[in-house]
């Protein structure tokens, strides 16, 4: 368009000059001149002129075109290594495909160019030392360069389906027995059921036992693997001198998606563990856990801290309305729900301190060995160096997982003697009650969708379970209300 631009005003001038010197005229007399001389036809030749020469030009600059009426010229082109790229083959960026380029029906310049990433501009193409045809250009995808640098057996064989069932597949096993060493050995496809984490049984060649936990979800492994190793820097921190009769977690080794600890026992049962067991065994766990939490809450003693169990977006106000909407309570069973947070509103706090706490003593972080007929408790990557020393003797989640009521009133009774700091009975009764009141009432409401973090537990908990999803009001008034009636009745009874 320039050159025709040119053309045209070359024209015109030649005509100005021809006409000044055939024509005499003043300044005064001069008149506007027609610089439109040049016939139209001229024009439209140049035009089509221009076209053609840009349309014979084009193929031997666009080299993806395999074309078979530039064929010949490819194959030539390829041939003479001494040729150098043109300049535009100097601004080549890279090309959006990863097919071969087949002919070209329509138009020529039918290539999408993107920007380099820098994985591509690490790859370096010297057309001056290689016999390529201009089809070679073809930019490699990202992904396929990821793969050439990750080792083959990292993608095949690592986890990426969530574990069902707690039965880790083959393919897994021998990818984590690979991770692992010849060392231990898996020796069981069923594991031990964690919120985060599942638990296998391990052995070494002298028959020891361990266990090897990794993550329930591969997606949370690195948030997962975190934890554990913060637990472990804790243990060491704090835990370094204890001796007692309940042991504590041992970590052996944290892998990149994996942990192994020593193996303490089995997991048991909420029912069967405490029915099965002697009471002289029940009154040694009793007694170690006691000890322990003696031990526990004098590490990072800190000032006065309230606590909280309910929050600012549903408070137990909320709680009670969404028991009464479904017609789940009367208005003396209403009336008692807001004498008991009235009561917990107005208590003395003065004994309320921040301490290290376990925040997850439950039934099933509880084991037991009958080989050595000995107590462990585990799963410390809960532990809170600025917890509720009040908390600390029930898990976050207490309505279903915690330990027997009677059992925590025994505890508490045992701290009381050999701790300096003293427990209220009392104030103990009263967070069990609206703790599990809240909790199941939170997860009614919300089904899960939605986390509220409190001073007693998040909104994750194994509720879900007892009710199921589809929570109407039926349910609650037919199975949620009356199980916080026979919640309420337990703690009144192993507290009284």
């Amino acid at each position: 368009m320039r050159s025709i631009k040119l053309c045209l005003k070359w024209g015109g001038e030649q005509n100005m000059i021809s006409l000044k010197a055939k024509t005499n005229y003043s300044a005064n007399n001069i008149q506007p001149i027609d610089r439109k001389v040049i016939p139209t036809e001229f024009k439209i030749l140049f035009i089509v002129l221009l076209l053609l020469a840009n349309y014979v030009m084009a193929p031997r600059y666009s080299f993806a075109t395999n074309h078979p009426k530039y064929k010949s010229y490819n194959q030539q082109s390829s041939k003479n290594k001494s040729v150098k790229p043109t300049n535009k083959l100097n601004k080549i960026k890279n090309i959006n495909t990863t097919k071969k380029v087949g002919p070209i029906k329509h138009k020529t310049h039918n290539t999408t160019i993107k920007k380099k990433s820098k994985k591509q501009k690490a790859h370096k193409i010297k057309p001056e030392n290689s016999n390529i045809k201009p089809k070679i250009f073809e930019a490699k995808t990202e992904t396929a360069e990821i793969k050439q640098e990750m080792p083959t057996d990292k993608i095949n064989n690592a986890p990426k389906k969530a574990i069902r069932n707690n039965v880790i597949s083959e393919e897994d096993i021998k990818y984590y027995q690979k991770e692992i060493g010849d060392k231990y050995k898996i020796t069981n496809t069923t594991g031990r059921s964690g919120y985060c984490a599942i638990a296998y049984e391990l052995e070494d060649k002298d028959r020891n036992k361990f266990v090897l936990k990794i993550p329930r979800d591969p997606s949370n492994t690195e948030y997962w693997i975190k934890r554990q190793k913060s637990a472990e820097e804790k243990i060491k921190k704090y835990y370094q001198n204890y001796q007692r009769t309940l042991k504590i977690t041992n970590y052996i080794t944290i892998g990149k998606d994996f942990v192994i600890e020593k193996n303490w026992g089995e997991q048991i049962g909420k029912e069967d563990f405490w029915n099965s067991l002697p009471k002289e065994k029940t009154s040694e766990f009793i007694n170690g856990m006691a000890e322990f939490l003696k031990f526990t809450h004098s590490q990072s003693v800190g000032n006065v801290s309230p606590i909280r169990l309910d929050h600012d977006q549903f408070t137990f106000k909320d709680a009670v309305n969404y028991l009464d909407e479904a017609n789940a309570i009367n208005s003396e069973e209403k009336n008692m729900i807001f004498n008991l947070v009235e009561k917990f509103r107005n208590r003395d706090t003065s004994d309320e301190r921040t301490c290290l706490i376990h925040n997850d003593i439950r039934y099933q972080n509880i084991v037991y060995d009958p080989q050595s007929k000995q107590f462990a408790l585990i799963d410390f990557d809960s532990l809170d160096e600025t917890g509720k020393m009040y908390l600390g003797f029930t898990s976050k989640a207490m309505a279903i997982n915690g330990i027997p009521y009677e059992i925590i009133s025994k505890i508490v009774d045992k701290y009381n003697i050999i701790a300096n700091t003293k427990i209220n009975r009392e104030k103990i009764k009263m967070i069990l009650k609206l703790g599990s009141l809240f909790e199941i009432v939170v997860f009614g409401k919300f089904k899960n969708t939605q986390r509220m973090e409190t001073d007693i537990f998040p909104l994750y908990t194994c509720v879900f379970s007892e009710f199921g999803e589809n929570i109407t009001d039926e349910t609650v008034r037919k199975e949620m209300w009356p199980m916080i009636k026979r919640k309420f009745e337990e703690i009144d009874k192993a507290f009284s």
